[in-house]
C-alpha cells in the first residue's frame, strides 16, 4: 500500500540525510514553497555547512514516481543525487550577493503573472500593471539545458538597490529583450491539435473515464473550429522567447507586435492575443464579431481548467492588439 503524500514527504524528511555526508548537514526540513497564482508545492531544503548554494527540491515528481512503482530507496538515491547537482551548479549571481544591485543587474528580467491570482504576492514587490496582468521582476541565478531557475524582486531589495521602480522598469525591460529575445512562431494546425490531445489527456488523469475525455475533447473541437477555418487563409502564430519559458512577456517588448503586424499586411493590422500560459499567446486574426472573442475566450478558458498546470495559468481573457495605437486591451 502506498503511503500518503504527507507520510511520503516526512518519510523523505527523515531518511535522506543517509545519503549525504552527515558530517556536512546542518538541517533538513520540508518546507511550502509558494509558486506563481499563490499554488504551494511542498520542497526538500537541505543546509550544508560552508555552502552558501541551497538548492530547493520539490518533491511532487518524487511522489508521482513513487505512486507509478519506484522504490523508495530509488528516489532518495536520485533525490541526492540532484541535490548535489544543484550545489555545483554555476550560478550566474551567486546567492550571497543578491543585495548588491551591479552584482545582480545584468540578470534582471520581467515575468508577465496574472494581477487578482498573485494579490498577495504583489503586494511586497514592485510591479507594472498592465490591464489583468502585472509585469514583475526576478532575478535570474540559474539557466541550462534543464531549465531557468529565478528569485523574485521584492521590495526589500529595493531598498537595498536603492533605484526607481522607474529605473527598474526600463532596466529591466532593456535586459529581457536582450538575453530572451522574441520569437514568433507559425503554428497552423500543429498547435492546436496538440492542445486537443492534451485536453483528452488531462481529463483522464483527472478521474474522467475515456468517454468523458472523448465528449470533452469534442467540445473542444468545435469550439476550434473558427480558428481551423481562419488558419486555411491565414496561418496562425504563437508569440514567446527563444527559450519558451516565461514567454508570454514578449507582447509587451516594445515594438515587436507592431512589427510583426506590419509584417503582415501593408499598413498593419490588428489581432487576437490568446494566452495560452506565462510562456505563450496565440495570435489569431481580428474579427469585429463579437461571437469569435467569445469562442476564443471560451477556448482560452478550457484550456486553463484543463490543460495548463495552475502555476502557469496567465489569464481567462482575449486580448486585441490594435495596430494604430499600438495597444493591447482586453477584447471582453
Amino acid at each position: 500500500m502506498c503511503m500518503d503524500y504527507k507520510t511520503f514527504s516526512s518519510y523523505i524528511e527523515d531518511n535522506i540525510e543517509d545519503y549525504l555526508d552527515r558530517a556536512a548537514v546542518v538541517s533538513i526540513q520540508v518546507l511550502p514553497d509558494i509558486k506563481n497564482n499563490g499554488v504551494v508545492e511542498e520542497t526538500l531544503v537541505i543546509r550544508t555547512k560552508d555552502n552558501p548554494q541551497c538548492p530547493v527540491i520539490c518533491l511532487t515528481p518524487y511522489y508521482d514516481a513513487y505512486t507509478k512503482g519506484t522504490d523508495k530507496a530509488c528516489i532518495l538515491a536520485e533525490i541526492a543525487d540532484d541535490y548535489f547537482k544543484g550545489v555545483y551548479q554555476p550560478y550566474t549571481v551567486p546567492l550571497g550577493h543578491l543585495m548588491d544591485f551591479e552584482a545582480v543587474r545584468e540578470d534582471i528580467f520581467i515575468r508577465a503573472v496574472n494581477y487578482e491570482r498573485n494579490k498577495d504576492m504583489l503586494a511586497i514587490c514592485p510591479h507594472v500593471r498592465k490591464m489583468d496582468l502585472a509585469l514583475t521582476f526576478r532575478v535570474r541565478f540559474y539557466q541550462g539545458s534543464d531549465g531557468l531557475s529565478s528569485l523574485l524582486v521584492d521590495y526589500r531589495m529595493m531598498g537595498h538597490w536603492d533605484i526607481s521602480e522607474e529605473f527598474l522598469y526600463e532596466y529591466a525591460m532593456k535586459n529581457t529583450t536582450a538575453k530572451f529575445p522574441p520569437v514568433i512562431e507559425s503554428s497552423e494546425d500543429i498547435y492546436t491539435g496538440l492542445m486537443l490531445d492534451l485536453v483528452a489527456q488531462q481529463a483522464q488523469k483527472s478521474g474522467h473515464t475515456r468517454e468523458a475525455a472523448r465528449i470533452l475533447k469534442e467540445d473542444m473541437k468545435k469550439s476550434l473550429r473558427v480558428i481551423d477555418r481562419r488558419s486555411k487563409e491565414r496561418p496562425l502564430y504563437v508569440i514567446t522567447n527563444h527559450i519558451h519559458l516565461n514567454g508570454a512577456t514578449a507582447a509587451f517588448y516594445p515594438g515587436v507586435l507592431k512589427s510583426f503586424s506590419e509584417s503582415l499586411c501593408r499598413g498593419g493590422m490588428d489581432f487576437y492575443l490568446l494566452p495560452c500560459s506565462i510562456h505563450e499567446m496565440m495570435i489569431v486574426p481580428y474579427e469585429s464579431d463579437p461571437q469569435t472573442a467569445e469562442a476564443y475566450k471560451r477556448i482560452v478558458a478550457s484550456g486553463n481548467q484543463e490543460v495548463v498546470r495552475p502555476e502557469e495559468i496567465l489569464s481567462d481573457n482575449v486580448y486585441r492588439y490594435t495596430f494604430k495605437t499600438d495597444e493591447i486591451s482586453i477584447s471582453i
